[in-house]
């Protein structure tokens, strides 16, 4: 049995408001290497609170 989700269902998935924020952050930088991207997202990371 299959069951449909579709592509965006935060209140289905709450790590999917949970990625809101960093998604938000890196969208428009432009890293010149994987690792600088994975450093910037644990900062971002590490700086969310419960709110």
């Amino acid at each position: 049995m299959s069951i449909y989700l579709p592509a965006s269902s935060p209140e289905l998935n709450p790590m999917e408001k949970m990625w809101e924020h960093p998604k938000k952050d890196l969208k428009w930088e432009n890293y010149s290497s994987l690792d600088k991207l994975k450093k910037q997202g644990d900062i971002i990371i590490k700086s969310l609170t419960n709110e």
